[in-house]
């Protein structure tokens, strides 16, 4: 819209042409003129110029704004992807755990009828083979929502009819050193061009005190009842600026101009202080999501291997390898979320700086 009112102002404004044809009887005799005048209202300021680059600027404002909007549309989308991401991996470490239970219990059963295992065991597995098939009935409705609400934002996307659907690594990679010059937002250059338009409608508006001139030229015809004549006319006229010579517009495009450098430095202001923390939270949840997940797998490998040797061998109660095994859960759990909490941070940052790869 900017870009055409830019063009509109440039334009120049359309000749007139007016014709007048005027018959005066007086005392018998009859006199009559004809005029023919094409006029033009020149310019000579140069307000349409500053007017027409101010529009422009605008136009680079709304394209800004654009693009900002689409780069926190694509934070959004992101995170949304993430959690489809994270669910998924939810999904798959409760259904193992599910697997370890059913297992479990078809062993427990084949015990207890051979008279090896108590009813009590035989009972608290079954329980805990109702309470995670309901956990990861959750979990599934969970991961389908997630997925529906990423829809909302991308659109249909190839994916499987099963799941899963979405793929990539939790974990996001380490984040790079900051750099010494960052690219601006967009939303803070979007006001940068607002103050460059408002001190373009005040420079135009400073030289209301020109006049503009109108030109005219044309043609005239009379005649009476004696002869006939006709020539040229031409004219020049200037609008004297006394009263209006801009002091209205001049107010507004000062106040704009205040107003966009006010937002551009509070946006400026409020990402630098925001963006220190933001960048040490996603830097320190990555690490240590790193080394908890490279820590948990390392142990979870050995005391896996420990109890299943002690179990097959009659050390240990069945009560007491699901133990180990829900262990083994909860850990593998808790360095997901772990992990989704660092891709949040980032995103977080992303938000923040509006960068597409901070």
């Amino acid at each position: 819209m900017e870009d055409a009112e830019g063009e509109s102002v440039s334009i120049w404004p359309n000749p007139v042409i007016s014709y007048e044809r005027d018959h005066v009887s007086t005392g018998g005799e009859e006199e009559t003129e004809a005029t023919l005048v094409v006029s033009q209202s020149l310019e000579i300021s140069g307000r349409r110029g500053l007017r027409a680059d101010a529009a422009l600027q605008r136009g680079h404002a709304s394209r800004f704004d654009g693009e900002a909007t689409r780069r926190r549309t694509a934070v959004e989308a992101r995170r949304r992807f993430w959690r489809v991401v994270h669910l998924q991996a939810q999904h798959e470490v409760t259904r193992a755990w599910l697997t370890r239970l059913e297992e479990a219990n078809a062993r427990v059963v084949k015990r207890e009828r051979a008279g090896e295992s108590s009813t009590y065991d035989a009972l608290r597995v079954s329980r805990e083979v109702r309470s995670s098939s309901a956990a990861l009935a959750r979990v599934g409705v969970e991961r389908e929502v997630a997925w529906l609400r990423l829809l909302e934002l991308t659109g249909q996307i190839e994916a499987p009819e099963g799941w899963p659907r979405a793929s990539g690594s939790l974990l996001p990679s380490p984040l790079a050193p900051q750099r010494q010059e960052s690219a601006k937002r967009p939303d803070i250059e979007a006001w940068t061009a607002r103050e460059k338009a408002a001190q373009l409608e005040l420079d135009a508006s400073r030289r209301g005190w020109i006049p503009e001139l109108d030109l005219s030229a044309g043609w005239r015809r009379v005649e009476d009842a004696d002869d006939t004549g006709e020539g040229f006319t031409a004219g020049v006229g200037l609008s004297l600026p006394l009263f209006d010579h801009g002091q209205g517009d001049a107010a507004v495009a000062r106040a704009r101009a205040a107003q966009a450098q006010s937002m551009g430095e509070l946006l400026v202001d409020d990402a630098r202080r925001q963006r220190r923390p933001a960048e040490t939270r996603a830097r320190e949840l990555t690490k240590l999501a790193r080394r908890i997940r490279e820590e948990t797998e390392r142990a979870a490998r050995t005391l896996e291997a420990t109890a299943e040797a002690a179990w097959l061998g009659g050390e240990l109660e069945i009560l007491e390898i699901l133990d180990v095994h829900r262990g083994q859960r909860d850990d593998a759990l808790a360095v997901l979320e772990l992990e989704h909490a660092a891709r949040e941070a980032r995103e977080d940052l992303r938000a923040i700086t509006l960068e597409e790869t901070p």
